[in-house]
């Protein structure tokens, strides 16, 4: 049996016009392709991803998705380094997670940064950067520790702003 590199259909050696007695070497596109000028593709043929892990994944897989999802629009911080030697700095730059879904895994974040530059980012990474709720307290008159609300290491932050005063 020999397979068209063209097409991808399959043809026995004996049925060709003429019959081939042996697989050639190197690609081969069967007689409806090299009569319609098709050629081989060049290189390795791309292989598709199995559609079943990505759309139905497995529980620990729809966990971390949900999480993921969780933390879409949550500040981030990162410390850049910029300059050599004695006029070495180090720049706090924040940014914002936007979630992309969950079919874009593993990464599942584009950050936008406040400079106006933005990357793909891991949950992995994200968690690591993660501007903390509690730098919060403080900013907001009679808010403390007590006003922040953890489910499943996600953080919210319940507080009642007057604006009358």
């Amino acid at each position: 049996m020999l397979l068209c590199d063209g097409c991808n259909t399959g043809w026995h050696l004996g049925c060709l016009t003429p019959p081939l007695a042996e697989v050639p070497a190197g690609s081969w596109v069967c007689p409806p392709c090299t009569a319609l000028g098709r050629a081989a593709p060049e290189g390795p043929a791309p292989q598709r991803p199995e559609p079943a892990p990505v759309l139905f994944p497995n529980a620990a897989t729809r966990r971390l998705d949900d999480e993921a999802a969780a933390l879409d629009g949550r500040r981030v911080t990162r410390v850049v380094r910029t300059g050599k030697g004695k006029s070495q700095r180090e720049l706090e730059v924040r940014g914002t997670l936007r979630y992309k879904g969950a079919l874009r895994r593993p990464e599942y974040f584009q950050v936008e940064w406040d400079n106006g530059s933005s990357e793909s980012m891991r949950l992995a990474v994200a968690k690591r950067i993660l501007v903390p709720a509690t730098a919060v307290v403080g900013m907001v008159p009679d808010f403390g520790p007590d006003n922040i609300v953890s489910r499943n290491n996600v953080y919210a932050i319940c507080a009642t702003v007057s604006l009358h005063n």
